[in-house]
């Protein structure tokens, strides 16, 4: 059983890594566009003793893997999770009542489900050991 205070902590990089899946896919099918980003989402740049060059491709090779993994868990989760992931997190144009209603389930499924997905993502992703 994974301890609530590092479930709560690991949570909402997950989350942010679900949401920029969609934009690091759009970004890894079409190289030469430059990388799309979220709205509203700051990037803060500091002063590293690398080169912008290596930290592109440090970058994009952490973003690979992520897309890679990320991939490969979808396959493996049960429909209701399946969808609840796509919804919420990659498509966004869902509320959690319609989300609710499409999948016939209450509200404490809809995140036993969640929940239960979130934490094969941190596993597979390694945020948890």
């Amino acid at each position: 059983m994974i301890n609530k205070k590092i479930y709560e902590r690991y949570k909402k990089n997950v989350e942010n890594d679900l949401r920029n899946y969609p934009y690091w896919l759009l970004s890894i099918e079409t190289p030469g566009l430059g990388a799309p980003n979220r709205w509203g989402q700051v990037s803060q740049s500091g002063y590293f003793k690398t080169s912008t060059v290596e930290e592109d491709m440090i970058k994009d090779m952490e973003r690979r893997w992520k897309v890679d993994i990320i991939t490969k868990v979808l396959k493996h989760l049960d429909p209701t999770s399946k969808t609840i992931i796509e919804e919420w997190y990659f498509r966004d144009n869902n509320s959690r009542e319609e989300l609710l209603q499409e999948l016939n389930i209450d509200k404490n499924k809809f995140y036993y489900y969640r929940n239960r997905a979130l934490k094969k993502f941190m596993v597979a992703i390694g945020y948890l050991k």
